[in-house]
């Protein structure tokens, strides 16, 4: 596994976690870089498009020709058919600052990332979802990505699963971002060519497993933290 370094730990100070707050207790954000790089990012996702309440922990670092779009295609339309995630869910933000000059990239990125199934009050199944986070390229042909000498196209992105996720469900439930890495770690090894090493990149985002209570839509929603820190690293074809 590799050390990051953290450049710079934030930015977030929270209520208890037994208070209804949009921020996570005890979970600092931090700025990072992948070792031998020089383009930054957050280790958690923000609530809002600036620095404050922190959503989920980065768990994934796409390389290699990775893009935003192409990992969402591939997700959708290429993996086998229990694990095909298409539609779209609600965006939050990601720090980012690009080394390359190419990239419109200093500041927060948003992104609505992709689902298994949309959710509704009578949903029996939790579904699982990614958002795909990397500054806009100079060139649309480049697609959305960070561009790194050391690891060529990079893509972080964050995981968690959703119950009944839709206003007013008595049973709605947000969370479990190390079972969603497994459920997307199944998914991606189902695509031809792409290379999958879990627990590659310490990215310094431990926690452990503890509920926020969230006012969403006038309702409190259970929010269940827990993440070992290590990232998956896949390598894109």
């Amino acid at each position: 596994m590799r050390s990051l370094a953290i450049l710079m730990i934030a930015l977030s100070t929270v209520a208890p976690a037994s208070a209804p707050s949009n921020e996570i207790d005890s979970s600092p954000a931090a700025i990072v870089s992948l070792p031998g790089d020089t383009n930054m990012f957050s280790n958690y996702d923000f609530r809002q498009s600036g620095f404050g309440a922190v959503d989920w922990p980065v768990t994934f670092v796409f390389i290699g020709n990775a893009s935003v779009q192409r990992i969402k295609d591939a997700l959708c339309q290429q993996t086998s058919s229990a694990w095909t995630y298409c539609d779209k869910g609600g965006s939050m933000h990601l720090f980012a600052q690009a080394s390359s000059s190419g990239d419109a990239s200093d500041g927060f990125l948003g992104d609505g990332g992709v689902k298994r199934f949309k959710e509704s009050c009578s949903t029996t199944d939790f579904t699982a979802h990614m958002r795909l986070y990397a500054p806009s390229a100079s060139t649309k042909a480049a697609g959305n990505s960070f561009a790194s000498g050391t690891y060529g196209s990079v893509v972080v992105a964050t995981a968690h699963l959703d119950f009944e996720d839709s206003a007013g469900c008595a049973g709605r439930i947000h969370g479990y971002s190390d079972v969603a890495e497994q459920w997307f770690i199944d998914a991606i090894q189902s695509l031809d060519g792409w290379q999958v090493r879990p627990d590659t990149f310490d990215l310094g985002n431990v926690n452990d497993t503890y509920v926020v209570m969230r006012e969403l839509s006038g309702t409190e929603v259970p929010h269940v933290y827990g993440n070992d820190r290590f990232a998956t690293e896949v390598v894109v074809p």
